[in-house]
């Protein structure tokens, strides 16, 4: 929405509706980054209109009129509120959306942020992030939140059983394996740079998706997968290592070839 393409009556009435939206949002949040209707500089706003200050004649010209407007177009209260509602409202209904919520907070092993921390009380208080929560994560498209929900809501990219091979960018700190920590627990470490060297250009089975969680995550490409850990045997070895699929491609290697040719 621009300024310059709406009418005085249109802005008052999104202003309204917008601060409408966000006192329904806030509703059981104990802090969020909206503004609220009597913050500044909105309530100056408010009381401008009202006393004739800012008018149908000068409202264009306005630099917090101009302010709401970018307010307006990015907030999850203003332009799209409708549409992130309808999204809401089908995701918290839809059992594979809830259980796609529940392994993304299973899989969290430390407080990334504000939002995050919130995600895990209401999951764990009444299984279901409030609308605010869920967006205000969403919308974060850096996110490992964004990372993971792009990743479960997008098919894998292979098969069990499939060859694969490193792509180029896989090194050491991508490449893991278990080891056994001073207290007993599992927990993924970095093969080494010689076992990482070694493994470009080594056919890899795929065993498993989902076995371990990966705390570095990576936006979900088309292609390339996202976020999922996919757990590989390298050929001629017995030790499992793990992988983030953007990764790994698809072995064009002869072997795989003659392999598949036979069994036709």
């Amino acid at each position: 929405m621009k300024l310059s393409q709406i009418t005085f009556k249109q802005f008052t009435t999104v202003l309204s509706q917008f601060f409408d939206n966000v006192e329904e949002t806030i509703v059981g949040e104990p802090w969020t980054y909206l503004p609220r209707r009597d913050s500044y500089p909105y309530g100056h706003l408010f009381s401008s209109i009202k006393d004739g200050t800012i008018n149908e004649l000068n409202f264009q010209d306005n630099w917090v009129a101009e302010h709401f407007i970018r307010e307006y177009n990015q907030s999850i209260c203003g332009l799209n509120y409708e549409r992130y509602k309808k999204m809401y409202d089908e995701i918290i209904v839809d059992p594979e959306k809830i259980q796609i919520l529940q392994d993304i907070n299973n899989g969290i092993k430390g407080y990334w942020s504000y939002n995050s921390r919130r995600l895990k009380e209401q999951m764990r208080r009444v299984g279901l992030p409030s609308f605010y929560i869920f967006f205000a994560l969403y919308n974060d498209t850096k996110s490992s939140f964004r990372h993971w929900w792009d990743t479960y809501n997008s098919p894998k990219l292979f098969k069990l059983g499939d060859m694969v091979e490193l792509r180029s960018a896989a090194n050491r700190n991508h490449i893991m394996k278990v080891l056994m920590s001073a207290s007993g627990n599992p927990i993924l470490r970095s093969v080494g740079h010689t076992m990482a060297t070694q493994l470009h250009g080594t056919l890899l089975m795929v065993l498993a998706y989902d076995e371990q969680f990966s705390l570095q995550t990576y936006s979900y490409k088309k292609g390339k997968g996202g976020t999922r850990m996919v757990t590989l045997l390298p050929v001629g070895s017995t030790q499992k290592i793990y992988l983030v699929e953007q990764f790994l491609k698809v072995s064009r290697k002869k072997a795989v070839k003659e392999a598949k040719g036979k069994k036709k």
